[in-house]
């Protein structure tokens, strides 16, 4: 990737980082129209049929011929997700002759910036664009371009320590939210160069923008939902900074307002919370950090379950207190996952299917009527499969004494032979103590296992949980690689079906 490509493809990923409300009527019931018309096409898209596609295809033909800029543009984003290159290219064209002062003008002139070679050669440039195409003569929401290249000019002056030069473009930046984002990533950019102060400045300056914004009546619910997110990541940076540096104290200020704006855990920046709050005392806090972490049962969990237990006898209690809280874990995230999977339980027809036994004997799904199937899709080549076994055998050793619960191990999508493939099978049992009863999916007449084609398989491990009358009540696709969950997961989904059948 060239460097000017490079710049295309993330200010491509910046530009829309806001969206005011306008002031006239007339611009908001156009921008309406726009996202009615966007709505349709995202629908036609969706159906993924022939009838839609052509339908698609039929409005993106008659947008590329409007008048309106927005409306091209947006067969143009659409083509360009089809990719289609070529049209795409044409539409380019289309838009740079139709609209000479337009959106598309203004980017690839704006392109040419990042064409020269020298800083100064590009501030020239830049200079003569902002000159041809001046940002009061865009919607609000069109100007945050401005900002993004001011930023890759700020870059190139902090890595050549042009300190001056520095400060004049930074206050060349239009006061506009998008200037949030330079000040995020000018923070990146000193922390990364070890201008620690540097970086704080820009972090505090960052925030400060929020607040003003935050404030700002006219910003719409979409651009404060962007605000909202980079400040999170300002938060962020900042309490990771301080406790890099040794001061724990601010760090946790910083981390708490960051913990009080977020919805989910995240296991870094907890971990970093927890050492600065163990670092200064507070172990009992440090501790409830780490039981977040925990609570997540993967492999981070694991690495940190001593400090974890370690904490708690530190800080509150015994073994036995211990032992206590590690039940009343077990049965909070019981009752978790009973919620979610009666949650996400299905009902689909299960497609009827006929395998060969180990031993050549056939087997139907009009053989195992009645029964609850827990059917398992693998291959001898599939490493996520054979790691889940473990699991597997575990979960079928809980359910050994219910004869109303089938296991169908059924091997599929195999390059060799029954013949080859039959003796890798029973040494992989054998050498691992499965206990599993081994189904070998047959082919049709074009060679395609017949069982994968009707349940859809395009990837492996898949496994299904199919009730006893005949209606597929899970799929769970992959492997997590936490044999612990993936076994909790599938006891729980085999008896929400079992209490829905009872």
């Amino acid at each position: 990737m060239t460097r000017q490509t490079l710049y295309i493809a993330v200010t491509l990923a910046l530009i829309g980082f806001t969206a005011c409300k306008k002031d006239k009527k007339q611009v908001a019931f156009a921008d309406q129209k726009i996202e009615i018309i966007q709505s349709k096409l995202d629908s036609l898209a969706a159906l993924n049929n022939k009838v839609s596609d052509s339908l698609l295809l039929e409005k993106l033909e008659q947008l590329s011929k409007s008048d309106e800029e927005a409306k091209i543009k947006l067969s143009y984003n659409y083509y360009y997700r089809l990719d289609e290159p070529e049209i795409v290219d044409s539409l380019t064209k289309l838009s740079i002759k139709k609209f000479p002062k337009g959106i598309q003008t203004r980017f690839a002139e704006y392109q040419k910036i990042f064409s020269k070679d020298s800083l100064n050669e590009q501030i020239n440039q830049y200079d003569a664009w902002v000159k041809q195409f001046p940002p009061e003569n865009y919607s609000f929401d069109d100007r945050d371009i401005y900002n993004i290249a001011i930023y890759y000019l700020l870059e190139k002056s902090v890595n050549q320590n042009k300190a001056a030069l520095t400060t004049a473009l930074k206050n060349r930046l239009l006061d506009h939210p998008s200037k949030v984002n330079t000040l995020y990533n000018m923070a990146v950019l000193y922390l990364n160069n070890g201008q620690i102060d540097l970086s704080k400045t820009s972090l505090d300056k960052g925030l400060a923008e929020i607040d003003k914004w935050f404030n700002n009546s006219n910003l719409t619910k979409e651009s404060k939902k962007v605000l909202e997110s980079r400040h999170l990541d300002l938060l962020r940076l900042y309490a990771f900074l301080l406790a890099e540096n040794d001061e724990c104290n601010k760090a946790i200020d910083y981390f708490e307002a960051y913990k009080n704006e977020t919805n989910f855990i995240d296991t870094e920046a907890n971990l970093k919370y927890a050492d600065c709050l163990e670092a200064t005392g507070q172990k009992t806090k440090a501790f409830e950090q780490l039981k977040e972490v925990v609570k997540l049962h993967d492999q981070v969990a694991e690495e940190n379950y001593p400090r974890f237990k370690s904490l708690f006898l530190e800080s509150q209690g015994n073994e036995q207190d211990f032992a206590a809280l590690e039940k009343a874990m077990q049965q909070e995230l019981d009752a978790s996952l009973k919620e979610e999977v009666i949650e996400n339980m299905i009902t689909e027809k299960a497609p009827e299917f006929s395998l060969i036994k180990m031993n050549g004997e056939k087997i139907s799904s009009s053989d195992l009527k009645d029964k609850i199937l827990v059917v398992d899709f693998w291959a001898t080549w599939c490493a996520p499969c054979k790691a889940s076994f473990p699991a597997m055998q575990q979960v079928k050793d809980h359910y050994n004494d219910d004869p109303n619960i089938k296991f169908l191990f059924v091997n599929t999508m195999e390059s060799g032979l029954p013949s080859e493939v039959k003796p890798k099978i029973e040494k992989l049992l054998k050498s691992n103590s499965y206990d599993f009863e081994m189904f070998l999916d047959t082919k049709d007449d074009s060679n395609t296992y017949k069982m994968a084609k009707a349940y859809q398989i395009k990837a492996i491990p898949y496994k299904f949980i199919i009730d006893g009358e005949g209606n597929i009540r899970y799929k769970i696709k992959g492997y997590e690689g936490n044999l612990e969950i993936e076994k909790k997961k599938l006891i729980a989904m085999i008896n929400a079906v079992k209490d829905k059948q009872s």
